[in-house]
């Protein structure tokens, strides 16, 4: 398994790939789609230029802010193919779109996000647990009209590969994880995690992180990230 996390600033970029014995790469799944508006690093140049995909074979989209996708548009521009693409399939198009035009003008990459959202709904032909070499995808997410942000309509996914667990859990707040400890699925899931956690706003942080993950588990707030690429055999 190789899991690349990369500085997109306030935002989110992951991505992740298996390898074959014989060092050739799999299918390519990521985690967001933000960018970095300081060194100019895009998701959809490194995925076209670098790694020579024309295909992302499955996009997870965490939460609808555009930290989380200011380049998701660009995969199209870029003439990247994306197979699959989860997101929080609880709230409709048409309320996710009210929510973020309450927050002012519509980029082209909301836009995408939303046409994703609600084209994105047959069935999958290469289901990620099944090809992915090893590692298995779970999410969870919370309903609309209980939450009615963002944030805490934010996709929660827990990839395993092995005994390495990670989980990423877009900006969920205090509320909505508390919610989600009431699934018993979820409350499994969460023991033995590496939790990268992305953003949690300042105070509401305090006191429900301690809560709701195990006391082993490691914690990269905001301002401190870790980034770089990781290996697991």
């Amino acid at each position: 398994m190789i899991l690349r996390i990369w500085d997109v600033q306030h935002g989110s970029c992951a991505m992740l790939a298996h390898r074959s014995a014989s060092g050739v790469e799999g299918r390519a799944a990521m985690m967001d789609s933000g960018d970095n508006g300081e060194t100019g690093w895009k998701p959809s140049t490194y995925i076209k230029h670098w790694l020579r995909r024309d295909v992302l074979d499955y996009l997870f989209i965490t939460n609808a802010d555009l930290d989380h996708m200011s380049d998701l548009n660009n995969l199209w521009c870029q003439g990247i193919a994306v197979n699959v693409c989860f997101g929080n399939r609880g709230v409709f198009t048409h309320a996710l779109r009210i929510i973020k035009e309450a927050g002012g003008e519509l980029t082209d990459d909301i836009e995408r996000y939303l046409a994703l959202h609600a084209g994105y709904v047959h069935s999958v032909s290469a289901p990620f647990d099944q090809n992915m070499g090893g590692i298995t995808a779970t999410t969870f997410c919370n309903l609309y009209p209980r939450f009615y942000d963002t944030n805490n309509l934010s996709l929660v996914v827990f990839f395993k590969f092995g005994p390495f667990k990670i989980l990423f859990p877009g900006d969920l707040e205090s509320d909505a994880s508390l919610a989600s400890l009431k699934q018993p699925a979820f409350r499994t899931g969460r023991i033995g995690i590496t939790y990268w956690m992305y953003y949690i706003g300042g105070e509401r942080t305090a006191g429900f992180a301690a809560r709701t993950y195990p006391a082993n588990t490691r914690c990269s707030s905001a301002k401190h990230k870790r980034f770089g690429v990781f290996h697991a055999d």
